[in-house]
């Protein structure tokens, strides 16, 4: 129980649930989930991402309980590495319109 709670695995959780939170978005944008929905369209784009993040977030609980420490500090820097990538694509985005 330890284990779930040392700093690799809290930064792990945190990466885990904002990256899969967007991807979720993206998710969403790619199926045209919000289309046509109206006022609807933006509950339902936010609801994958939840979703997304949830799921994601309870399959990280289990994924920190099973791999080794030293594992994990390697994941998080894969993870880190994306958030980067993803912070630098909406930066660029937002930039561009």
């Amino acid at each position: 129980m330890k284990k779930l709670l040392k700093p690799a695995s809290l930064l792990f959780y945190f990466l885990v649930i904002i990256v899969f939170f967007f991807v979720g978005l993206y998710i969403a944008k790619l199926l045209d989930a919000g289309k046509g929905q109206m006022l609807a369209g933006g509950a339902i784009v936010l609801f994958y991402g939840l979703v997304s993040a949830g799921l994601a977030f309870v399959l990280a609980l289990f994924v920190a309980y099973a791999v080794k420490h030293s594992t994990l500090i390697k994941i998080n820097k894969i993870i880190g590495i994306l958030f980067f990538t993803l912070v630098c694509i909406i930066t660029y985005l937002l930039m561009s319109h």
